[in-house]
């Protein structure tokens, strides 16, 4: 289970997750879903990118948050 999230939002982030890995890209949309349903996978992300949140959004409202392989 992901920290903070009950069994199905933990399991609603991960396909989430998996669309936009198996897409090459984290939209908007699917970032916010994600977010919304493992509020944990947000620290994880900005730390993994090295960027604020801010800038984490604006990425991947514009289609370019794209994961680091």
């Amino acid at each position: 289970m992901v920290a903070g999230a009950s069994a199905v939002e933990a399991s609603n982030a991960t396909i989430q997750l998996s669309q936009a890995l198996a897409s090459g890209v984290f939209r908007g949309d699917e970032l916010n879903s994600t977010f919304e349903q493992a509020p944990n996978l947000l620290s994880t992300i900005t730390d993994n990118r090295g960027e604020p949140l801010g800038a984490i959004r604006h990425l991947a409202a514009d289609g370019k948050l794209q994961p680091k392989v």
